[in-house]
Formats: structure tokens, sequence, C-alpha cells
């Protein structure tokens, strides 16, 4: 699982056989270590059987933590449908969000069909 950050825009990318992972155990874990004090966790969660409340595809959670920061995706049942069924673009499936101090982030799931671990499998 690869995770993108820039400037009001966070994707995560995963191949094909993480995708079958995360749909058979529910959850992709990954971290990455800022230095000697912090860290970064990292998650996707799904949730197969709700439709957030917003209609929503995707939601993102973050949380501070004594040293790092985590961040959830959550992936609900009308996106995980459009990624099984190949309706998602080739940019796989986002959301936009919007923060009440007017701040718009968008965030997004691909799944990376040319991977190098896919090509292993095969």
């Amino acid at each position: 699982m690869n995770l993108r950050i820039a400037p009001e825009h966070i994707r995560f990318r995963i191949s094909e056989a993480e995708f079958n992972t995360l749909i058979t155990h529910g959850v992709l874990i990954n971290s990455t270590t800022l230095g000697s004090t912090g860290h970064l966790d990292y998650s996707i969660l799904v949730h197969p059987n709700v439709t957030s409340v917003d209609g929503q595809i995707l939601d993102l959670t973050r949380h501070l933590c004594s040293d790092g920061m985590v961040l959830e995706l959550s992936l609900f049942a009308h996106g995980i449908e459009q990624l099984k069924n190949g309706i998602a673009g080739k940019d796989g499936i986002q959301e936009h969000l919007a923060f009440d101090n007017g701040a718009m982030l968008t965030i997004g799931l691909e799944i990376d069909l040319h991977s190098k671990k896919r090509a292993e499998n095969l």
C-alpha cells in the first residue's frame, strides 16, 4: 500500500492482491517512520454493509497520538461495489471533503492493476 500526500489531496494506492486481502480481511495497515520520535500509521477499513450518512463512498479520519499521526480511510459499500465491478475510473474512486474553515481535501483510493506485485503473482 502506498500513500501519496500532496496539497489538498491524499491518495491511497493498492495492488489488486492488496484489494483482495482488504475485502477478505476488512483492513490493510501500514506505517512510515518519521525520524526517531514519530511515525505515520495509515490504514484502510472496509464497511461492506454500511453506506455513510452523507452518501459518501470514502471517508478519512485523523488522530494525533503522542508520537505521530494516524490516518484511517473508510471504504463504504457503494465504493466497494464500484471497485469490484470495474465501474471506477482509471484514478479509482475519490471523495471531496470540506472543512468548517473552508479548506477542501480530496481523498482517493486507487487499485494499481499494473503493479510489480501483481505481475509477480501471475
